[in-house]
């Protein structure tokens, strides 16, 4: 029973080795130097102190709050992937949530109407409105579509895990109960954490459930095959020399297949203990511990989404001003329309010595030099600049909820642009870091209680 060295050092018991300023050395001496007095155990303290059902409680309730930060934070991810995307609002669209009226779905639904209202780079009229495009999906693959399915019942189960928690944390959990009003002395097992160990096993399932999610989008976001446009691997450079987020990636996997091992419960694996007087235990600290390092997965998880999805983001920015320079291009040099329709919109900027040269032959422009390098460079290269040298602000065109993370990332983590820079993993520390000392929690309260929730008039185009 671990708590009994709690209690043993609580005591000063003379034989207990324990560490003080880094140094091993016996309870009694440590205590000395601390000042501390050993106290002497009254009736049912010391049983008391090394109940398991207490600390277990005690272990559960901030691994649950952070649980559900970590839903919150998924929410955040998957507007942001949305944004990434070119994805639809229409999958949050109240009619949808209304005939399949579960609690959790249709809060998550709200939520993400919330977090991106009036994003211009999410598509915000229903699909019914907008013509047929060849190669062009008519809605957004289930990682995004079915994000409020998927998420609600990791909202409701987070909420009934809080309900228990908080009457563990209030309730007498010893043996015997005495009740000096009425002289009562009750024998009984409310030491027995069942309650806790399966809510602690819910949260942990539910984490896996948020870590699924957040690999299925973080997937689509990177992959230049379905991201709908965007550089393989998110490169903010040559794509040839540079593979951008293909680490995160990797890691993405590795931190999923973990988390699925952490998912298995453990309020089943029960051995009986104690000549079986104690046949059945909850093993609630044991499953609250789990949890508590499932959690730490999906925060590893989510730093790597918010860190690639921000990234995203600015691509999906300059891709869709480098297309509208390209029709300009068109426009003013019909002879380079082949070579444009052929040259994806980030080779013009990372390749942009070369496509200049290429530009010099194209029909139309032989013997313009001044020409090609004042509508490649100064057009086209000079929005890369501006991405790299930080002036793009991608967050006047986000939701009011994906923006508030954006600018958080940008500028009070101080992390830009990625053009090539060795410091992804520095990056990626900072926002860990923000999540794990709760700093990021200003930011979801600005994001879940500053954006009004848009009319159900409003909605009928979302």
């Amino acid at each position: 029973m671990p708590l009994g060295y709690i209690a043993a050092a609580m005591i000063g018991r003379a034989d207990l080795q324990v560490v003080h300023a880094g140094v091993q050395t016996t309870c009694p001496k440590a205590l000395e130097a601390v000042r501390i007095t050993p106290i002497t155990l009254g009736p049912k303290e010391g049983l008391a102190i090394i109940n398991a059902d207490s600390f277990a409680a005690g272990v559960s309730a901030p691994t649950l709050y952070d649980a559900n930060i970590m839903l919150l934070l998924t929410q955040v991810c998957t507007g942001m992937s949305v944004e990434a995307l070119h994805g639809r609002t229409e999958s949050f669209h109240p009619l949808i949530h209304e005939c399949l009226p579960h609690v959790g779905q249709k809060e998550i639904a709200r939520n993400m109407l919330r977090v991106l209202e009036d994003s211009q780079l999410a598509i915000t009229t229903l699909d019914m409105h907008l013509p047929d495009k060849y190669g062009v999906l008519k809605q957004d693959r289930y990682s995004l579509r079915s994000s409020p399915q998927w998420l609600g019942s990791v909202a409701e189960t987070l909420v009934d895990a809080c309900r228990r928690i908080t009457i563990e944390l209030n309730s007498a959990n010893d043996n015997p109960i005495i009740d000096h009003r009425t002289n009562i002395i009750a024998h009984g097992a409310n030491f027995q954490g069942e309650t806790m160990s399966i809510a602690m096993d819910q949260t942990r399932q539910v984490m896996g459930v948020c870590g699924k999610l957040l690999l299925a989008q973080f997937q689509e976001v990177v992959n230049g095959k379905l991201n709908f446009g965007l550089p393989p691997n998110l490169s903010g450079c040559d794509i040839n020399l540079d593979f951008g987020f293909k680490g995160c990636d990797t890691a993405m996997a590795s931190y999923m297949s973990e988390l699925d091992h952490f998912v298995n419960p453990m309020s089943n694996h029960v051995i009986s203990a104690e000549t079986h007087n104690q046949s059945v235990n909850s093993m609630a600290l044991v499953s609250a511990r789990l949890t508590a390092e499932a959690v730490e997965i999906v925060q590893m998880m989510v730093t790597n989404l918010l860190c690639l999805t921000a990234q995203a983001v600015d691509l999906r920015l300059l891709r869709n001003l480098a297309m509208e320079e390209a029709d300009n291009l068109r426009e003013q040099y019909p002879g380079a329309t082949n070579l444009l329709e052929k040259t994806e919109w980030y080779d013009f900027m990372f390749l942009c010595d070369e496509r200049i040269a290429a530009l010099k032959e194209a029909s139309g422009m032989q013997g313009t030099k001044a020409a090609a390098e004042t509508v490649v460079y100064e057009r086209m290269r000079n929005l890369y600049k501006r991405a790299c040298n930080g002036e793009m602000d991608a967050s006047k065109y986000m939701g009011k909820g994906t923006s508030r993370m954006y600018n958080f990332i940008r500028k009070e983590l101080d992390i830009p642009f990625y053009c090539g820079q060795p410091a992804i993993d520095t990056w990626l520390g900072r926002i860990l870091q923000a999540i794990q000392s709760r700093s990021v929690e200003n930011v979801l309260l600005d994001i879940f209680t500053s954006v009004s929730p848009p009319s159900r008039q409003n909605s009928q185009t979302a």
